[in-house]
């Protein structure tokens, strides 16, 4: 997107914070949010490890995927359990890089999401902590403020988010054949695409909402975070990047 070779984008909270530190502050501006679950968002460590708190971890092995909602939960739990980002080893992974590292001993816990988190406790792999009350589960759209000003794009855009809509009315009014489908192609047992379909949606279901003063605060508060962590160098005015050209629309969708 800073490129230009994107016109639309999303991500959680977390990489719009350091892309917009990027020549050109990232190119995009945050244009809608879909609200979504915070489940499979956990720190686990391997079968049979001695680690049973977050605080064992002191001077271990941690894989995390960096600039993600992996490594924000990762620094909150430690800072929860009594620890800095200094006091551990952490080692920036790629998603399936950090299951094989995980399961072969490389490393001696695990940030991830998604998946990568299925696929690691189905090799007997236990959960040490969650992001799951520590995450808000907002996923941000973001375009390129060419796209935003362009009127076949904005339109297609437009068109997209409502479809994306649509889309998730669809699967909750259907959650067996959605079950099946996500079950095909994540290879995972039918009954627990099901099970993780249903209880994300009892916590939180997926939603596209326009931006307003509530989300930027909810990533205001996670660069702030970044920044007590010295992990950006100074602080990050998220409201400088979010735009409200596409609310109208959203509203219209949601209604």
């Amino acid at each position: 997107m800073a490129a230009g070779n994107l016109d639309l984008a999303s991500a959680s909270e977390i990489p719009p914070i350091f892309a917009s530190q990027s020549a050109g502050g990232g190119n995009f501006k945050v244009i809608a949010v879909l609200q979504g679950n915070t489940l499979l968002q956990e720190l686990l460590v391997p079968k049979g490890s001695p680690v049973k708190s977050v605080a064992d971890l002191k001077g271990k092995k941690i894989g995390y995927v960096a600039s993600t909602t992996a490594h924000y939960f990762l620094f909150k739990l430690l800072e929860q359990a009594g620890l800095g980002w200094n006091d551990v080893e952490p080692v920036k992974l790629t998603v399936p890089n950090g299951v094989t590292a995980l399961l072969s001993g490389n490393i001696d816990a695990l940030a991830t999401y998604g998946t990568a988190v299925i696929t690691a406790k189905q090799a007997g792999a236990t959960t040490l902590g969650s992001g799951e009350k520590i995450l808000s589960g907002n996923f941000n759209y973001a375009a390129t403020p060419k796209a935003i000003a362009d009127p076949a794009l904005h339109a297609a855009i437009t068109d997209f988010l409502g479809r994306q809509q649509k889309a998730y009315a669809w699967a909750r009014a259907h959650p067996d054949d959605w079950a099946k489908v996500t079950a095909e192609q994540t290879k995972q047992p039918l009954a627990q695409a099901l099970e993780v379909f249903r209880t994300g949606e009892e916590q939180r279901p997926f939603k596209l909402l326009p931006t307003s003063p509530a989300a930027i605060a909810s990533e205001q508060d996670v660069a702030d975070v970044f920044v007590k962590a010295e992990l950006l160098k100074s602080k990050v005015d998220v409201a400088d990047y979010w735009s409200t050209a596409f609310n109208v629309e959203i509203e219209k969708i949601g209604a």
